[in-house]
């Protein structure tokens, strides 16, 4: 009877370690479950945070397209409008080369036609100024005759 006492102390004792051991193994299972929902809550977290993510780059990537679109356009734009810009400046230069040229001829004339007229009034003058000699000669002549 005794030998029987001592095995079913020893089956009690070998139950409730059991015992423990299946409770300890139950919180750790539980643990585990607790864990596992929580990377489940943080993975799903963060795939949404991924796809938030992905949402604004998207809009912003086609905001940047179309901003870049807008800049090409108004660049050529702009480089057409220069363009027309050089030209009607080229061609009003052109304008004002021919008119400077014309004027340098008119110029040109101008001062030929004062120096001629300078040349033949100094030749007048020469040739009064011989005549009022002569003519100062010849009334000496005539007094001197007299």
């Amino acid at each position: 009877v005794e030998a029987e006492k001592e095995k079913l102390v020893k089956s009690e004792k070998n139950r409730e370690m059991a015992e423990k051991e299946l409770q300890g193994t139950l919180r750790k299972l539980e643990e585990a479950e607790q864990d596992s929902e929580r990377q489940k809550r943080v993975a799903d977290d963060l795939r949404l945070e991924l796809s938030e993510l992905e949402m604004r780059f998207a809009q912003k990537s086609d905001a940047l397209e179309d901003a870049e679109s807008a800049a090409k356009t108004q660049l050529d734009t702009e480089r057409g409008n220069a363009d027309k810009a050089v030209k009607q400046l080229t061609s009003e230069l052109a304008a004002v080369k021919d008119e400077l040229e014309l004027a340098r001829i008119s110029n040109s004339e101008l001062e030929a036609r004062v120096a001629q007229k300078e040349q033949e009034e100094r030749r007048r003058e020469e040739v009064e100024t011989e005549r009022a000699r002569e003519l100062d000669a010849q009334r000496s002549l005539c007094a001197a005759l007299e």
